[in-house]
């Protein structure tokens, strides 16, 4: 999957293309904490006003996700997933003066097999 970060806003949105690495998803309704043990370092890029970042790979790793109930499940069929970064010191997204900025993507349809 890609992802885009599009600024609808009159400042400039600066983020760590890592945040969306590691970012909280959302299945079904239920949110999931993704576990990430990489690298964090990659040079900020930055999304002028009115302007949508470059693509941006997302990948799903039902190992890498951590759930209060146990392993988190996926069964066969349609779902639908959102994205949510988390502020972190490292992996950030930051926008209009402010840092930490929590992004949350619109809700995605997808089909597991």
């Amino acid at each position: 999957m890609e992802a885009y970060i599009e600024n609808v806003g009159s400042g400039f949105v600066t983020f760590v293309p890592e945040a969306l690495e590691i970012a909280d998803v959302e299945i079904d309704g239920v949110w999931h904490s993704v576990i990430y043990a990489g690298s964090c370092c990659m040079a900020p890029e930055t999304v002028p006003p009115h302007a949508t970042s470059r693509s941006l790979a997302v990948g799903i790793s039902l190992q890498r996700m951590s759930s209060p109930g146990g392993p988190v499940v996926i069964t066969p069929g349609r779902h639908k997933i959102r994205l949510r970064t988390r502020p972190n010191e490292q992996l950030w997204v930051n926008g209009n003066g402010r840092r930490g900025v929590v992004a949350v993507s619109n809700a995605v349809d997808i089909t597991v097999r």
